[in-house]
């Protein structure tokens, strides 16, 4: 395979320009192939700058693309030069050093299949010197402290990582907006810790949006009858896609089990199935607690979503009622 080695950086700028009415989106320069990547860090960075880069992975999390960063604080890593092939592909190392660029306050070292356009290996390199203020000359000092506002003579670390996580998940510079995380330059005491629009929507565009589910009502309706639920989700899931509904909570006097569906044909939002309430005879109104979560073909589960159900009594009870309710004080879900 044929992959080529792609250095960016985000420089420091003594003013930031400011944004036009006709900003250009992120250009896209490729995308991993995998839906999530581990962020660590080198013991070089310090706590504070971690806190930071927790925050700004999540505002790309938030974003809901079918793409996560996962975050190891557990332990530090080796520097990336003495990580195996294996390992340093499959974690995104944040670590200090020198970058080539002496303007540069953090690098983000790609390297992307030319091929594919697939992104096999990033890893982010945190200028030193704006760390621990060493070196021969001074230069501007990294504000990890998470101030607001950031002290007017620091960069702030936030809005810095959140720029380079954006290189990380396949994103070129922005030139003509300064509202987005990925404007070119970054000046002293100015913070940009939330994505723009553009960003936000190239990042989808590039991962497509995560499968998830975005609402289950509770339902109630009365005994021996079928009680619609329509769980209403997003993004782009693979079919056939499997429903696991787990019983939290079982109303006193009444049998519940945990039920699997499955929806074998592609089908927009929202996904129906039905519960049944069958009591041997009328019994007084319950509700059931449970947890749904969805599971597509390429095997990724959604969020769970916690609902009830709520079996009324019915105003009247015919004759041979008993018999028409099921025979057994139970509650069933179809499909």
């Amino acid at each position: 395979m044929k992959s080529g080695l792609l250095r960016i950086a985000l420089a420091t700028a003594i003013a930031a320009s400011t944004g036009v009415a006709s900003a250009t989106p992120p250009v896209i320069y490729g995308k991993y192939g995998t839906r999530s990547i581990t962020v660590g860090f080198h013991n070089s960075i310090p706590t504070d700058c971690i806190s930071s880069t927790i925050v700004a992975a999540n505002a790309w999390n938030m974003v809901y693309a079918d793409f996560d960063f996962k975050l190891n604080t557990a332990s530090f890593q080796p520097r990336f030069e003495e990580q195996t092939p294996t390992f340093d592909d499959q974690n995104v190392t944040v670590q200090d050093g020198t970058p080539q660029n002496p303007n540069a306050i953090m690098t983000t070292r790609v390297r992307v299949n030319t091929s594919t356009k697939l992104i096999e290996n990033t890893d982010i390199t945190v200028d030193k010197r704006r760390i621990n203020q060493t070196g021969s000359s001074p230069v501007a000092k990294l504000s990890c402290t998470g101030l607001n506002p950031t002290p007017a003579d620091q960069l702030d670390f936030e809005s810095s990582i959140l720029h380079e996580l954006g290189h990380v998940t396949g994103l070129e510079d922005v030139g003509d907006d300064a509202s987005c995380a990925l404007y070119y330059s970054l000046p002293l005491g100015i913070q940009r810790r939330a994505l723009c629009a553009d960003e936000k929507q190239a990042h989808i565009a590039n991962y497509g949006k995560r499968f998830q589910i975005l609402s289950l009502a509770n339902v109630a309706g009365p005994q021996g009858v079928d009680i619609p639920a329509r769980v209403f989700y997003d993004g782009t899931p693979k079919f056939p896609v499997q429903r696991k509904t787990k019983i939290v909570e079982c109303a006193s006097g009444w049998s519940c089990s945990d039920y699997n569906g499955t929806y074998s044909s592609a089908a927009p939002s929202p996904l129906t199935f039905n519960f049944k309430c069958t009591p041997s005879s009328p019994m007084a109104t319950a509700t059931f607690r449970w947890r749904t979560t969805l599971t597509d073909a390429n095997g990724v589960i959604t969020n769970a979503v916690d609902h009830t159900s709520t079996c009324t009594k019915p105003a009247t009870a015919k004759a041979g009622s008993a018999h028409e309710l099921g025979g057994v004080n139970r509650i069933v879900i179809t499909p």
